[in-house]
């Protein structure tokens, strides 16, 4: 039935669906039986039937009646007269019985909803001839074909995605296999797989009411259909005979070639005319009840077998398939439904299964490639160390400071160089690396590095780094031959096996990299500082403040203050932007100067500065405020001229057990802010809650 009958029938625009009203009977029983509502027709064991009465509608003349046909003859009659018929003599392809499934129209000579309209229609076939005139009858409609065809094309989205997503597996498993045949690894069954799922996906793709309208001839619309159907059952065939080892496979296999037998007569009769493909429903029926029985047979002697997890995943997968396989056979005989929607289903499901079974061992293949590269990486390498050291050695003095071979095993210096240059440090001769480790540590670095200097390179963290299969450690960390003058040091260890004994040894390399680390602060500088005042910027200083807010640490009480320059634009007004920049610049030094560095202050607009600190108490507060109004209070020079600056403060006392936010302490401040500006600036005020 056509699918998009349910967007059209309530249509009132260009194409309408037409309705037949009046009765029936067949070519043998003349007796006329009233025609039902839902076209399903009782004329069991006839293939003719004669439909005479009204169309629910008018028809306009030169309006198109469009009709599905489904192997059949049809002729039209209009208050006795011929206007139309489909399936004459000399019509179809010398080749073929049935004209196949298509759509057809006629323009209209004007029918009228009193006209009296005769139907003829004959079955090419002698199954499911109940379903093929409920087919033709539920699809006639008059208007235009082109919604027609969007309706049907917008009804099989879904069957069409599904049906590009199981090639698309298919050609991702074809392309797998390909890989597994290069590297001469097992890979047939993945490859039938592939095979199973481009047919498969071919087959879930024909509908008969979009593509009866591309092909040329509509006799291939059913050689299609029937065999892309038989393809997916011979390689669900092979599919399982490869998956399984048991000796029943082989029927599997036989069965197989058996189908694709079939296919070739079934091509050649088709070609000489002698059968069509249709001809074979009953055979393909048969073909999956053997199916079903076949592959559980093989299944169950495969369980009893091995029991193992990878044919309990297969089992569960085929259960899913059998059902659509039975459900589809019963509802075909008895007429029930006679599209096959419940294999579609298993089908779909099924490949789904067996897509993430191969996706588990792309999986495991990946990491068993890896794994195995590693290892020739790893012996590759311990074949070359004791090669490179000395090249190594030579090749890296101008880079490195100092290069140091430690016997990691046996906790003692690896070699000469090493053992003096402990002993310049004081160390006794013959103490253990362990403890010589911990002396540099106390002796040369900062104290802020020293343990994670020691866990780094102390020999149970090398011994079970080397045993993870890590090659190397580093670490950054401030270094001082004087205990005062502080700078970077990078170490770089590496890690390897000392064939003579089998002992593992490190070598270290030791690299100034102070002018690098002033570098990356430099740039770390700029990113969080203002270019002009060299105080935080604005983001900055606001993500700050908020880090310190959502400490809420008890009893901690702090102050938020937003401070402006008193009339700035004067300033760029009368001495021009170079003079404002100045001003600015001033202002910030000024204001910073009055503040601890790790206070923090930070310009977050124009003339718009903010600072945030802990106080004490209250008191405090307001003589510290007292104190930046004094020193901001300032006259400044713009070549010959003179300008007094001054500032106004807005105060938000900050209780920070109180889960309070940035934006609340900043909406506090302001108004502090523009209070002081209306009582004349050049002063400070302190929120106070209304």
């Amino acid at each position: 039935m056509f699918q998009g009958e349910k967007k059209l029938k309530n249509n009132t625009g260009l194409t309408e669906k037409i309705s037949m009203i009046g009765t029936y009977f067949t070519q043998d029983d003349k007796n006329e039986k009233p025609l039902p509502d839902d076209y399903y027709l009782d004329i069991s064991g006839y293939n003719k039937v004669t439909i005479t009465g009204n169309f629910s509608r008018e028809i306009p003349e030169n309006k198109l009646l469009i009709m599905r046909i489904d192997n059949m003859y049809v002729r039209l009659f209009l208050n006795g007269d011929l206007i139309y018929s489909y399936g004459e003599p000399n019509s179809k392809l010398s080749y073929s019985r049935s004209l196949g499934n298509t759509w057809d129209n006629l323009i209209s000579p004007g029918i009228k909803s009193t006209d009296t309209v005769t139907i003829e229609l004959s079955n090419i076939y002698t199954n499911h001839v109940n379903s093929v005139f409920k087919t033709f009858l539920s699809n006639i409609y008059c208007g235009y074909e082109h919604d027609l065809i969007i309706a049907n094309l917008m009804d099989s989205l879904v069957n069409i995605f599904l049906s590009i997503f199981i090639i698309c597996i298919g050609v991702l498993c074809g392309v797998y296999s390909l890989v597994l045949y290069k590297m001469k690894r097992a890979y047939l069954s993945n490859l039938i797989f592939s095979f199973l799922s481009i047919s498969g996906g071919i087959w879930f793709i024909i509908d008969f009411n979009i593509q009866s309208y591309f092909l040329p001839y509509p006799i291939f619309n059913n050689a299609l259909d029937i065999i892309s159907l038989l393809l997916t059952a011979v390689f669900l065939q092979f599919y399982f005979a490869a998956r399984t080892k048991n000796k029943f496979r082989y029927l599997l296999i036989g069965h197989g070639f058996l189908i694709m037998l079939l296919i070739i007569i079934s091509i050649i009769t088709q070609f000489i005319g002698l059968f069509d493909f249709y001809d074979l429903a009953k055979t393909i029926e048969l073909i999956g009840g053997i199916s079903v029985i076949l592959i559980s047979t093989v299944l169950i002697c495969e369980w009893k077998i091995y029991k193992n997890n990878e044919i309990k995943w297969l089992i569960s997968s085929t259960i899913l398939i059998c059902f659509g396989i039975v459900g589809d056979v019963i509802f075909n005989y008895f007429e029930i439904k006679v599209y096959i929607y419940w294999f579609k289903i298993g089908f779909f499901l099924f490949i789904i299964l067996q897509f993430i079974r191969i996706v588990k061992t792309i999986r495991q293949f990946a990491m068993e490639n890896a794994r195995i590269s590693i290892l020739e990486n790893q012996r590759d390498n311990l074949v070359k160390v004791l090669e490179y050291e000395k090249l190594i050695t030579e090749s890296t003095k101008g880079l490195y400071e100092n290069i140091y071979d430690l016997d990691i095993t046996h906790d003692c210096p690896g070699e000469e160089n090493t053992c003096k240059y402990f002993e310049s440090l004081g160390i006794p001769k013959g103490t253990p690396y362990s403890k010589a480790l911990k002396y540099v540590a106390q002796k040369q670095i900062e104290e802020e590095f020293r343990q994670g200097y020691i866990d780094t390179f102390n020999p149970n963290n090398v011994i079970k780094a080397y045993e993870n299969g890590e090659k190397s450690l580093k670490y950054d960390f401030m270094i001082s031959s004087n205990g005062e003058n502080y700078y970077w040091m990078r170490i770089i260890a590496r890690i390897f096996l000392w064939s003579e004994d089998q002992s593992i040894h490190m070598l270290t390399y030791r690299q100034n990299i102070d002018e690098e680390k002033k570098r990356e602060k430099a740039l770390s500088d700029q990113a969080m500082k203002d270019p002009l005042t060299g105080l935080y910027n604005k983001s900055i200083t606001e993500r700050l403040i908020k880090e310190k807010l959502s400490d809420n640490m008890e009893d901690d009480i702090c102050g938020f203050f937003i401070i402006d320059i008193d009339n700035f634009k004067i300033i760029n007004d009368q001495f021009g932007h170079a003079s404002g920049d100045y001003a600015i610049k001033e202002f910030a030094r000024i204001l910073k100067s009055q503040f601890k560095n790790n206070d923090i202050v930070g310009r977050i607009g124009g003339d718009e500065f903010v600072v945030f600190i802990p106080i004490p108490t209250i008191e405090w507060l307001e003589k510290k405020a007292k104190t930046v109004v004094k020193r901001l209070n300032k006259e400044l020079e713009f070549g010959t001229n003179f300008h007094e600056i001054s500032s106004s403060i807005g105060i938000s006392i900050v209780y920070t057990d109180k889960n309070v936010d940035f934006e609340t302490i900043y909406k506090n401040a302001d108004e502090a802010l523009y209070c002081t500006k209306k009582n004349g600036k050049n002063g400070f005020t302190i929120y106070k809650d209304k």
